[in-house]
């Protein structure tokens, strides 16, 4: 993967990059003209000593001064708040909330450990291991593949792997981390590009996280995050003090106070949302142009596809296949009968290139992500409409709960919860209501069989006595439910409620089904 040109970040990337941190023991900050005398920059001969006082003569070309004032400066330049950092006990919430964060290999004494585990707690921390970040390591040490093992090493001690290396690179599912040379370093002939000036630092830096969200859904993903971002007081303004007597009224009128609150944040979502929709409309970042680069970049030179209409074979050369991706109502015209039956089947495996099995694991995790609302910890779940939970013992079913949610709260005591037997589906068309759950990180296709809604399961659970409603325990990392016979049920995840919705939609309508003496002649008349 290349690193993109200068002229290639994306705008939505500018936009969404707002802070960056540096941490190095040496940085030093150029001030105002000194009256008593020209201001000169550090070097190997003059700089300050540190703390430890560490020879300024010494011959070891591994610590170097850093220029934070210059890099700070050139991130102001593009929009960017960087600070300084020093290594001492840093405060790591704080390097936690830059989307950069520089940091030197050498911190103290020319220990690298202090780095090290700055790193580990960066991108190996288990209460947070999916945040965005993109780190520096900037040094004057030469040896910059020794840096990338070592680095490697430590974090794989957190159970963190690398998705790939490429070259001084490390790129992680939660974050990259790239390494770049201060300007003097002597580097051998095969990383003479990783030596940047400090004044360039923040440039490469950028090019590297518009690299690291790379792809059409990141380019929708940040698009739409920058916009929250910037916008923040547009929300504010619209959810403003003078309304706090209006929301106690609010509160004290509804029929559960306590759900307050949760109004107000769908309120904010639905605000959020609107944001998101316009700086998405407005820019397209997964628009024709894009879908047109993408495929120009990925897409095979030589595919076409082939299929049979009216005993004929038709082929889709490749301009056609690109037009299809991006909507081009004429060839979708053309093609209509092979979209309505095959390119659902077949369209991930031409995109991606990958085989068969590999590609239908990404149709997989694309529909888990449409079908499953994403449960962030903090409160824990509630069992209630489109939860799905998974029996421990006995026959080990995959169950989904349709009691509706404003039954599910506010409970006094053990309560009757009916859930859905959720099974694989089989081959016979629309046969099943189909969902995607991820159980023990693999995927799997699951349904509820449209004509078997009277094979439900009926569970008493207790409610939590603080919160009012059933709610699972922490048991290492499994959510786990127990009922009042003590059988024990893992959380798996919670269906969006549109899609729960629906199947108790379908089931109403089978049970609500009216049963009529017709006119035999009459009906098969319709039929015919």
């Amino acid at each position: 993967m290349d690193l993109p040109e200068k002229n290639e970040v994306p705008e939505y990337v500018s936009r969404f990059l707002q802070t960056a941190v540096i941490v190095d023991d040496e940085a030093y900050i150029a001030t105002t003209p000194n009256p008593l005398g020209k201001l000169t920059q550090p070097t190997l001969k003059n700089r300050p000593t540190n703390s430890k006082n560490r020879p300024t003569n010494s011959k070891d070309q591994d610590s170097y001064p850093l220029d934070a004032g210059t890099i700070s400066n050139s991130f102001s330049d593009k929009g960017i708040i960087c600070g300084v950092v020093g290594p001492k006990k840093p405060n790591i919430e704080t390097i936690k909330q830059a989307d950069i964060v520089v940091l030197d290999w050498y911190l103290e004494k020319y220990d690298e450990s202090i780095t090290l585990n700055l790193l580990k707690k960066l991108l190996g921390n288990k209460k947070n291991p999916k945040s965005l970040r993109l780190v520096a390591i900037y040094t004057s040490k030469a040896e910059l593949y020794d840096i990338r093992d070592k680095v490697k090493e430590k974090l794989q001690e957190t159970g963190l792997n690398p998705k790939s290396e490429l070259g001084a690179n490390l790129l992680y599912q939660n974050g990259w981390i790239v390494i770049y040379a201060k300007s003097s370093t002597k580097l051998s002939d095969d990383l003479k590009n990783r030596s940047v000036a400090e004044k360039d630092l923040p440039e490469r830096l950028i090019q590297d996280f518009a690299s690291m969200t790379n792809g059409l859904l990141p380019g929708i993903v940040l698009t739409s995050l920058a916009a929250v971002r910037q916008n923040s007081l547009k929300i504010l303004d619209q959810f403003s003090s003078d309304l706090d007597p209006a929301y106690l009224t609010q509160k004290a009128c509804i029929s559960n106070p306590a759900e307050s609150e949760q109004q107000i944040v769908n309120l904010l979502a639905e605000e959020i949302r609107g944001l998101m929709n316009n700086a998405v409309a407005k820019e397209s970042p997964g628009g024709t142009e894009s879908i047109k680069n993408w495929l120009g970049s990925n897409l095979d030179k030589n595919v076409c596809i082939e299929y049979t209409k009216n005993k004929c074979t038709i082929t889709i050369l490749r301009d056609q296949i690109i037009a299809l991706a991006y909507g081009e109502p004429k060839i979708r015209e053309k093609h209509k009968d092979y979209l309505n039956r095959k390119a659902a089947k077949e369209l991930t495996t031409i995109f991606s290139g990958l085989d068969e099995s590999d590609s239908q694991k990404l149709d997989e995790r694309l529909a888990w992500i449409i079908n499953f609302r994403t449960i962030y910890g903090s409160p824990p779940p509630t069992l209630w409409l489109g939860s799905v939970i998974t029996e421990l013992s006995g026959k080990k079913r995959d169950l989904l709960c349709i009691r509706p949610r404003c039954d599910s709260v506010r409970l006094g005591e053990a309560t009757k919860f009916i859930f859905l037997h959720l099974q694989k589906p089989t081959n016979q068309k629309n046969k099943h209501l189909q969902i995607v759950l991820k159980i023990d990180d693999e995927f799997q296709r699951l349904g509820v069989d449209k004509k078997d809604f009277y094979n439900w399961v009926s569970l008493e659970f207790p409610p939590v006595e603080s919160t009012k409603q059933v709610q699972p325990q922490l048991q290492g990392n499994d959510l786990i439910f127990t009922d009042t016979c003590k059988q024990e049920y893992m959380w798996q995840g919670e269906l969006k409620f549109e899609f729960a919705q629906r199947i108790v939609q379908t089931i109403v309508e089978k049970l609500g089904r009216v049963a009529v003496d017709e006119s035999e002649w009459l009906r098969n008349k319709i039929n015919q």
